[in-house]
């Protein structure tokens, strides 16, 4: 996961998560760096829709809009 999706809290990091139209913070242990990238040890779920953009203007619970990507 890139690096720019983390954002600290306290004594760890979380990413966001899009969950009914909403930003929900997920706290995530994380493991090895690479570059630009982390790697995610726990926190996350299979199928998570983590938010990868705008992140460091959220809190738990803001309402989001999805935008799908943009057609090539």
């Amino acid at each position: 996961m890139g690096l720019f999706t983390l954002a600290a809290r306290g004594n760890g990091a979380v990413v966001f998560v899009a969950a009914d139209e909403k930003a929900r913070e997920a706290k995530v242990k994380t493991g090895k760096r690479v570059n630009d990238t982390v790697e995610i040890l726990e926190g996350l779920n299979a199928g998570d829709a983590v938010i990868l953009a705008g992140n460091t203007r959220l809190s738990d619970g803001a309402e989001i809009a999805i935008v799908p990507p943009a057609a090539n």
